[in-house]
């Protein structure tokens, strides 16, 4: 698997820059081909002394197409879901610093959402989360995911927990869509989508 690089920021780390990367999208799922074309996520950061190196980056998310595949050829991420979750938690522990990724998807059927996720940091001295051995700060907690999308006019917006792939899956139920459209949707089977259902019990 191609592996995300750093390099060292000409900004120094006491100035208070934040790093963004917007980057297109191509399909992920090898079984609803989602997202289509116009998809995009956006990998933003504070920089304190390292920022990705670009052209690995793209790289690194090209990979993602038709699924992830580690270096036994064995299939580890296959969905956009799984896709947006590892960026996010790559991309935290190549910088060693909390990273925000927003998402925004075009599926089918014709939809239009999008997903943040991101890692926080509690700020307690000595979270093993939140802390180096040597004081630093790395990644922190989560991911948390978030999503909205546009409704008459109005942006609604709606927490999903720490599965991603299960929250959106109990939205799409709350708002009456057909379970198979959820299931092909999604990229899962109608046992995981009952388990689900379950779980938020």
């Amino acid at each position: 698997m191609h592996q995300l690089k750093i390099l060292p920021s000409s900004i120094p780390s006491n100035v208070a820059v934040r790093e963004r990367h917007i980057l297109a999208l191509s399909p992920c799922c090898p079984v609803s081909k989602n997202p289509r074309p116009g998809s995009f996520i956006v990998i933003s950061y504070p920089n304190k002394g390292y920022v990705l190196d670009v052209t690995p980056l793209y790289v690194y998310i090209h990979q993602f197409v038709g699924g992830l595949y580690d270096d036994s050829g064995e299939l580890v991420v296959r969905d956009m879901e799984g896709m947006v979750a590892r960026i996010a938690q790559d991309c935290a522990t190549a910088l060693g610093v909390p990273v925000r990724v927003i998402a925004q998807l075009v599926i089918a059927p014709k939809q239009e959402m999008c997903v943040r996720e991101e890692y926080r940091e509690c700020r307690k001295v000595n979270c093993r989360f939140c802390c180096r051995v040597d004081g630093s700060r790395i990644r922190g907690h989560g991911p948390y995911f978030k999503a909205w999308h546009m409704q008459n006019g109005k942006k609604i917006t709606f927490y999903l927990g720490l599965n991603l792939q299960a929250g959106l899956a109990r939205r799409m139920h709350t708002a009456n869509h057909p379970v198979s459209e959820i299931c092909s949707t999604l990229g899962i089977s109608r046992s995981t989508f009952y388990r689900y259902l379950r779980e938020k019990r």
